[in-house]
């Protein structure tokens, strides 16, 4: 007879629900061919919970940190294979272009559609990371499934870019800020995630390095 123990759960891609997830880079890993590769990279976290009821806030102080490897060949095990190699990869293929020249340092006059080819990779990109750091987290499911079946972010985003021209955060590093705004008495961090709650008293910050492309 089987013993009795904890039954398994078959993880669910966080954009389709779908089983079958496998490990995926979090940003293209073309991207290898563009920047060096190093040892390590920079990852730091903090997060702050506020509670406007009571007057009080809860900072967690800043955690910088150095992970093994470069930022452009770490992966996450949150994808299905069906949604990797086919609407995200189509989303990945419409942006290297233009990404590739200003992660090398060009300039470019950005048209809306260069724009929103950026904006949808930086989305796939932003939501796969928080994962590195579930405590941290912030999007809401509402916000995977509007960039799955419409191939853009949802209008709640702001994704900036600029020249990245210093020493000290190259050639990749990430910065993730997530922040609990409540009213009222309400859980603090961490949460549960993977099921599918779009919570609005939460919001994150990420930034970036890649090469000369700062993404905030």
């Amino acid at each position: 007879m089987p013993k009795p123990g904890r039954q398994r759960v078959a993880k669910q891609c966080v954009f389709c629900g779908g089983t079958g997830v496998t490990k995926e880079h979090i940003w293209s890993d073309w991207m290898t061919e563009l920047l060096p590769v190093v040892g390590q990279h920079h990852q730091a976290r903090t997060l702050t919970h506020l509670d406007h009821a009571n007057k009080t806030a809860i900072v967690q102080p800043f955690e910088p940190a150095s992970r093994q490897g470069p930022m452009t060949q770490r992966k996450v095990r949150n994808v299905c294979g069906r949604c990797n190699n086919g609407w995200m990869s189509r989303v990945v293929q419409r942006a290297k272009p233009i990404a590739t020249l200003l992660i090398r340092g060009g300039t470019a006059e950005l048209s809306v559609a260069h724009q929103n080819e950026l904006a949808s990779w930086i989305a796939i990109a932003t939501i796969m990371a928080e994962f590195t750091d579930e405590q941290t987290a912030a999007i809401p499911a509402q916000d995977r499934k509007t960039l799955m079946e419409h191939g853009v972010p949802g209008d709640s985003w702001t994704i900036c870019i600029g020249k990245y021209t210093g020493a000290k955060f190259g050639p990749t590093s990430y910065r993730h800020y997530g922040a609990s705004l409540v009213s009222s008495p309400a859980p603090l961090w961490p949460r549960p995630l993977g099921t599918g709650e779009a919570r609005p008293d939460r919001m994150q910050v990420t930034t970036n390095v890649l090469g000369s492309l700062l993404v905030h």
